[in-house]
């Protein structure tokens, strides 16, 4: 940044950088020190406040998510801005993950991508539209926790918000501007197997959980096939994958206990309920009676957001005129957490850039880690500018996004909006 003043946005994500707000991810192994959202929770809720927002922190007093609002006379709509506190974990990274870098264009640090420099964006076009007086809407913005594994804090901030609809919601995602009205949503399940124990040298007195597991593990590798030919047209397969194992207490000992835990990546139409049904017929179609599904979790729903829903044609009509790819997307990741489609929204989302890309810049400078940089040219300098537009002058007509506001919205590193076509009468399950 030698040479020019740097901006507020550029500012605000090197200083919530700083602040670590690791997802414990269930984890046991990560120092305390840098895990949970409540600092970076509590020096937002400090920033928003000073600016005259009515700033709280709602949910879970150690891992807190943060709920600011405020309200224009004679307002027609509601905008939800949202942008998740916490970040995954720092394993890896070779450069200090806290103390944010400036090179090349990019901040470099845990969180810049994914998605600190969103909310630095938020909150610095938030100063400039209040400064003059620009608000035409209003504005509930939103830092929710646990967004990375359990979305506990979505929960916390919609049972907050109680019977309040807005009308547009905005969700920083790295999402290489594209308009995504698709994506897949996540199961977590555990598989656990008995046994019975004995001393290893007579293992005929037992009866190995290990064993049972390897025969569920290989079941799971047949319907893992048998996913692979259900294809969505915009997401590709249905897939499962176990990501963790383990059993026993000892070598010399048959265990009696194993267990596995799966990711389950669920197209539209599938949630936990048909997931759980896929793998309990799975085990009974090889007969493992010794193996049972402990739980099975919906952690993001999928998304499947209408092609011609009227906030996806604004954004397309916005990417359009600044010359952007404007077919609605689909990608594999999960984002929105189970609730936002039941809270009277349809989701779409569109930002700057992508965890996949980072992962291949990375290869090539393997110094870094994955999430670890955002670039400043066309995300943290110029986001708060056009954010700025699109939270004033573009929400001054509650029909139509004007073209140039459009615009603005899909230049920054924002991403998916909602409307109010389901407002008041809740939604299943469809967004993730």
């Amino acid at each position: 940044m030698a040479g020019r003043r740097e901006s507020a946005s550029v500012r605000y994500t090197r200083d919530y950088v700083r602040i670590p707000s690791v997802n414990p991810m269930r984890r046991t192994d990560l120092d305390p020190a840098i895990t949970g959202e409540r600092r970076y929770a509590e020096h937002l809720r400090e920033q928003l406040r000073a600016l005259g927002l009515d700033a709280q922190l709602v949910g879970d007093p150690a891992r807190p998510s943060l709920v600011a609002e405020a309200r224009v006379a004679d307002a027609g709509e509601t905008i939800l801005v949202a942008s998740h506190l916490d970040t995954v974990p720092v394993d890896g990274m070779q450069s200090d993950p806290f103390d944010p870098r400036v090179a090349d264009g990019r901040i470099y640090g845990r969180g810049a991508c994914d998605t600190k420099s969103g909310m630095a964006a938020l909150v610095a076009a938030l100063e400039r539209v209040l400064a003059h007086k620009r608000l035409r809407r209003n504005l509930i913005l939103v830092g929710e926790a646990d967004e990375e594994l359990g979305s506990t804090g979505v929960r916390d901030v919609l049972a907050h918000l109680g019977t309040q609809h807005p009308d547009w919601v905005i969700a920083t995602e790295p999402t290489e501007l594209r308009c995504v009205t698709r994506h897949k949503g996540i199961v977590h399940a555990e598989l656990r197997a008995s046994g019975v124990a004995c001393h290893s040298s007579d293992p005929s007195r037992g009866k190995s959980a290990i064993t049972a597991l390897a025969r569920a593990l290989l079941a799971l590798d047949e319907l893992a096939a048998e996913l692979g030919t259900r294809v969505d047209p915009n997401l590709g397969a249905a897939t499962l994958s176990v990501g963790r194992i383990g059993g026993g207490s000892a070598t010399n000992i048959v265990p009696d206990d194993a267990w596995l835990l799966l990711d389950r990546r669920c197209l539209p139409g599938e949630d936990d309920v048909s997931v759980r049904a896929e793998l309990e017929g799975a085990l009974a179609k090889h007969d493992l009676t010794d193996v049972r599904v402990e739980w099975c979790t919906l952690e993001k729903a999928s998304l499947a957001t209408p092609a011609d829903d009227p906030s996806v044609l604004a954004l397309q009509a916005a990417l359009a005129e600044a010359g952007l790819e404007t077919a609605p997307a689909g990608v594999a990741f999960g984002r929105l957490r189970p609730g936002l489609d039941r809270a009277g929204a349809h989701p779409r989302r569109v930002g700057r850039d992508r965890p996949g890309r980072d992962r291949q810049r990375n290869l090539r400078a393997p110094a870094q880690h994955p999430l670890s940089y955002v670039r400043l040219r066309l995300t943290a300098r110029s986001a708060s500018l056009r954010l700025r537009a699109r939270l004033g002058t573009a929400l001054a007509s509650p029909s139509r996004c004007s073209a140039a506001a459009s615009r603005r919205l899909g230049v920054t590193k924002v991403s998916h909006s909602f409307t109010q076509s389901h407002r008041g009468s809740p939604a299943g399950a469809g967004a993730g």
